[in-house]
């Protein structure tokens, strides 16, 4: 610690014997300092009365220092207690510089900072609402916190899925989907396919699928020669076929004859009409020998039919009797007497009676007489073993 000692007249004391200087020692007072060359002198330390402007202030840390200027302060002036030898002044705007509240508009209305009052709009518990994807302007001022701005009720969703059917459509409904739902199909398909025409209908299988490729269907192509001569086949789609050119028919292998197609036969009494047999048995009402057939062969065989149909003459009902011969075509081997009605087509069947079995009758005869008259004409379109 320095010492100084104030002297009222000369002594033994020099300045190399006390440690103040005379910056230690208040301007008017006079000292023996250390840098007085053992002179008595004046103190250069200022003496700030009472109260000084600080030099300096700023805020750190939350903590606010102030700056006193170098020197005295011995007076109390404005200090009833006596502690405070004196003042330091602060202006009130740099003290509300320093703290951060240069701008009343910082804080609300009512309340005061270094003698500030804030201008802040006091707002409490202040509420909004918005619609969905609006916006609104939330007012400028203090809020208490306890206020919200209320959007619109929106369902949760979360992964929203469903599931489309052909042409069908599917409602979304409302509310808040995450982003990870779909809409989707599960539709078998069906490729190109083939229908093949035939006797009996085809159907493609392509029910409730979705057809990737084309249904195809064959034409139809069936060649003149298998349709009858002059006759076109009308198809469902409305086209034609090739107008026919086909005259002939196709004989069994148990047929001696067939419309106009003969095995081994010789006429006798019948002639040719066209595809037919024609006789006119009744002009004697005896025995009609018709037709001859050579080398018959009647193995596995018990009957001859003849196919005929009454053309002209005769009752709407009639009796005829046919008759097959043996050898010579002269003898009976058998007969059979037959009901015919007027224009019906009727088949005559004769028993073979010895003939059955015989791999090779040299001739076989047939004939055909009346039971009464009138006369009739008829025709003969088949003569078959069976």
């Amino acid at each position: 610690m320095a010492e100084a000692i104030l002297l009222k007249g000369s002594g033994g004391v020099t300045s190399d014997e006390v440690t103040v200087t005379r910056e230690d020692i208040p301007e008017g007072e006079m000292a023996l300092t250390r840098d007085s060359n053992d002179e008595v002198v004046e103190g250069t330390l200022k003496d700030h009365f009472m109260s000084v402007e600080s030099p300096l202030s700023y805020m750190q840390n939350n903590d606010y220092y102030i700056g006193v200027p170098k020197g005295v302060y011995r007076r109390n002036i404005g200090d009833p207690s006596g502690v405070c030898g004196g003042t330091v002044k602060i202006g009130l705007d740099k003290l509300r510089q320093d703290i951060g509240a240069a701008d009343p508009s910082a804080w609300k209305e009512g309340v005061r900072i270094a003698g500030q009052e804030g201008t802040m709009p006091e707002r409490g518990n202040w509420n909004g609402s918005v619609g969905m994807n609006g916006s609104i302007i939330i007012p400028e001022g203090h809020h208490d916190g306890s206020g919200k701005v209320t959007g619109p009720a929106v369902t949760q969703r979360g992964a929203w899925t469903s599931r489309l059917g052909i042409n069908g459509k599917v409602a979304i409904p409302e509310g808040y989907h995450d982003g990870t739902g779909y809409v989707d199909q599960a539709i078998a398909t069906q490729g190109a396919m083939t229908l093949n025409p035939g006797t009996t209908a085809k159907t493609g299988a392509v029910n409730g699928k979705y057809m990737t490729g084309n249904i195809t269907v064959p034409a139809v192509s069936i060649p003149a020669n298998l349709i009858k001569k002059g006759a076109q086949i009308t198809f469902p789609d409305g086209s034609k076929s090739p107008v026919g050119t086909w005259e002939g028919y196709v004989a069994g292998a148990s047929d001696l004859f067939y419309n106009g197609i003969a095995k081994n036969m010789e006429m006798r009494l019948g002639k040719w009409e066209g595809q037919y047999i024609i006789a006119n048995p009744f002009e004697t009402k005896s025995n009609y020998w018709i037709v001859n057939f050579l080398n018959v062969n009647c193995l596995g065989k018990a009957y001859l039919e003849v196919h005929f149909q009454i053309i002209s003459g005769g009752a709407p009902d009639y009796y005829m009797k046919w008759g097959i011969s043996k050898a010579t075509g002269t003898g009976v081997e058998s007969e059979v007497q037959v009901n015919v009605y007027y224009t019906d087509w009727v088949t005559a069947r004769i028993p073979l009676n010895t003939l059955a079995g015989n791999s090779d009758v040299a001739k076989l005869g047939i004939f055909c007489s009346t039971v009464w008259s009138p006369l009739v004409d008829y025709r003969i379109d088949r003569i078959s073993l069976v």
